[in-house]
């Protein structure tokens, strides 16, 4: 917890430095879907709830792209079972994500003067607890989750610059996440959901 506040304070903290107009922060919550995806025949993989909230920073080096910066607390997860049995394991895990990406944002369009964007990008996140069927398993979980995250949305403007966003997201994680595996196999952690918040 102490981690995730300070990198939003130091997030605050670039942009009031910047005092720039091309530069705009953002708070959001991200309520959604994790699920886990074996490789492996014998393990079958599941989904649960996931939730996250987290700040952003927008670099703006043209009218409409951004370079986009991040700092979330995702609490994320799924489940595996093996085939040849009822026995399910369900994996919380909560991860210090630091996304990476670029924005592309239309214009604004109609009286209401909303506007779209489209982005993408690298989610790197750092696992910084571990739960098995609701017990502390810090040995079963890789240290580093890596993903591709892909989201859209739309902007309403309430009171210039601030306005408010809602878009949907995914992360398709392509590292593993679970240890003790046999070699060349994995499992890796997505995350779909929705994410909204203000910005300004």
């Amino acid at each position: 917890m102490k981690k995730i506040i300070v990198a939003i304070l130091l997030l605050v903290g670039i942009a009031e430095y910047s005092q720039a107009q091309e530069f705009r922060m953002g708070f959001h919550i991200d309520p959604g879907i994790g699920y886990m995806r074996p490789d492996v025949k014998y393990m079958d993989g599941g989904s649960r709830g996931s939730f996250g909230y987290g700040a952003l920073m927008d670099y703006y080096f043209h009218d409409r792209y951004a370079i986009s910066l991040g700092v979330n607390h995702l609490f994320n997860g799924g489940k595996l079972t093996l085939a040849d049995s009822l026995a399910q394991n369900e994996f919380s895990i909560q991860y210090i994500e630091l996304p990476l990406a670029i924005k592309l944002r239309t214009n604004q369009m109609g009286s209401q003067g909303l506007s779209f964007y489209g982005q993408m990008g690298l989610t790197p996140a750092i696992n910084i607890k571990t739960k098995v069927n609701g017990n502390k398993a810090k040995d079963t979980a890789k240290p580093l989750n890596l993903g591709f995250s892909i989201g859209a949305g739309v902007q309403y403007p309430i009171d210039d610059p601030t306005a408010l966003f809602l878009g949907i997201y995914f992360t398709n994680g392509f590292t593993n996440v679970v240890k003790n595996l046999p070699k060349e196999s994995k499992v890796t952690l997505s995350n779909i959901g929705f994410k909204v918040g203000v910005i300004f």
